[in-house]
C-alpha cells in the first residue's frame, strides 16, 4: 500500500493504472511506481550538478534491484513494514526508496518534499525506515523535538544528499534506532556506503556494502566496482584514506582541493575544524571554504558567509580565533559574505556556482 496525501493505493492499483493525483509531484511518483510494477527496464536519471554541469544517466532495472535489495538486507526490512519517502523523488534517493518499498513489500507513506516532513504527523506515528537530508533531520531535532519519539521507533535511518556536520551529528546521537550516514551517487544507484552516526557502534569510517569492491585511483580518489554499476569500474572525484579492503574516511572533493604553498587543503575536512570553532561563538551562518589565487603561494585559504556581514567586533573575534587556533597554512585569509548560497534543485550549495556569482560582482 502506497498512501500520498489523502489518497490511498494498493500496487495493484497502481499497476494497472487505475489512481487519480491530487497534485503534479503525486502524479510523479504514481507513474514511477507504475512503470516499476509493469517491469520497465530503464531509467533515466541526472546528476544533481553540485560540482558542475548535470549530466543525464541511464540505469537499469536489475541495477535499481541490486541496490534496493542490499539495503533491505543492511537494514532488515521486510513485508509490513512502513517506510517514510520524504526526499525528492525527482531524484534517485527518492525513487530508490520508492522501488525499497515495492520490492519489499512494505507499506509507503509518500510526502512532498519539505524541511520538516514530520511537522504535521503526531507522536504516535511509527514508521520503520526512512532517507532525510541533513537540513530535514536537523529541523525535527531543533524545531520539533517532540517528534524524535518517531525518529526513535525506527529500524534504521539514512541521511543522504549532503554532509551531516558536528553540530547536527552531536544531535544525532540523543537518537535511539540507528542512524547512518550515506556515501552514495547517482552513478552507484543510491548509497554503497554507510557510516553508522550513533549508539556504541558509532564511527567515522564508511564501510562498503556486500559486493562493492572499493579502492584507490593513481589520484588518491575512491573507485567502485560492483553488480550495481553494471561492473564497470567508477572512479569518483572523492578524495578518500583508504582504511582497508571494505572500509575508508572520507576527505573531501578532489576539484576542491586548496593547494598553498605545496600544502594541500581539504576544504571540507578545514571546515570541521572552524565548525567547532564557530559554535563557541555562538556563530549559525552557513559558510564553506575555497581557494583563492596567491602571486607567491599560488592559493590560500578563503572563507565565505551565507549572510550579511557581520559587525567589526565579531569580523575581529572570528579573526583571532582562527589565527589561534588554526595552523598557519589554514587560517582564512579573505573572508566574504553572500546573502544567499546558490543552491542545487536537490538542496546541496552549489560551491562553483556561488564563488562565480561572488566574483562577479
Amino acid at each position: 500500500m502506497l498512501r500520498i496525501g489523502q489518497n490511498e493505493y494498493t500496487y495493484d492499483e497502481l499497476k494497472s493504472g487505475s489512481f487519480k493525483a491530487d497534485t503534479t509531484y503525486a502524479q510523479s511518483v504514481l507513474e514511477f511506481c507504475k512503470d516499476w510494477l509493469n517491469e520497465k527496464e530503464e531509467f533515466t536519471f541526472h546528476t544533481s550538478g553540485s560540482t558542475g554541469i548535470p549530466k543525464e544517466i541511464v540505469i537499469t532495472r536489475e541495477q535499481m534491484k541490486l541496490s534496493a535489495w542490499m539495503s533491505i538486507n543492511a537494514f532488515n526490512l521486510s513485508a509490513g513494514d512502513k517506510a517514510l519517502v520524504a526526499i525528492n523523488t525527482a531524484y534517485v534517493g527518492g525513487k530508490m526508496m520508492l522501488v525499497r518499498g515495492m520490492e519489499a513489500n512494505m507499506s509507503m507513506e509518500v510526502v512532498e518534499p519539505s524541511s520538516n516532513p514530520l511537522k504535521n504527523f503526531s507522536t504516535n506515528t511509527h514508521f520503520d525506515f526512512t532517507a532525510l537530508v541533513p537540513l530535514q533531520l536537523e529541523n525535527i531535532l531543533v524545531k520539533s523535538r517532540d517528534k524524535k519519539v518517531i525518529l526513535d521507533g525506527m529500524k534504521a535511518i539514512i541521511i543522504g544528499g549532503a554532509a551531516v556536520n558536528e553540530h547536527l551529528e552531536n544531535l544525532i546521537r540523543d537518537i535511539y534506532s540507528p542512524v547512518y550516514s550515506t556515501y552514495a551517487m547517482t552513478e552507484t544507484v543510491s548509497h554503497i556506503a554507510l557510516r553508522r552516526l550513533n549508539g556504541k557502534d558509532r564511527t567515522s569510517y564508511f564501510t562498503a556494502l556486500p559486493n562493492a569492491k572499493i579502492g584507490i585511483s593513481e589520484k588518491n580518489t575512491l573507485t567502485i566496482l560492483s553488480p550495481i554499476t553494471n561492473n564497470k569500474l567508477i572512479v569518483t572525484n572523492d578524495i578518500v584514506e583508504l582504511i582497508n579492503e571494505k572500509t575508508f574516511k572520507w576527505l573531501g572533493r578532489a576539484d576542491n582541493v586548496i593547494n598553498s604553498g605545496g600544502v594541500k587543503i581539504f576544504p571540507e575536512e578545514l571546515e570541521v575544524k572552524i565548525q567547532e570553532l564557530l559554535n563557541v561563538l555562538n556563530i549559525s551562518n552557513r559558510f564553506f571554504c575555497f581557494g583563492s589565487d596567491h602571486p607567491h603561494l599560488g592559493q590560500t585559504v578563503s572563507l565565505i558567509f551565507e549572510g550579511e556581514p557581520f559587525m567589526e567586533e565579531t569580523t575581529k573575534l572570528i579573526s583571532d580565533t582562527f589565527t589561534t587556533n588554526l595552523s598557519k597554512y589554514s587560517i582564512p585569509k579573505q573572508i566574504f559574505y553572500c546573502k544567499s548560497f546558490v543552491e542545487t534543485v536537490t538542496g546541496k550549495i552549489n560551491r562553483p556556482a556561488t564563488i562565480s556569482f561572488l566574483t562577479s560582482r
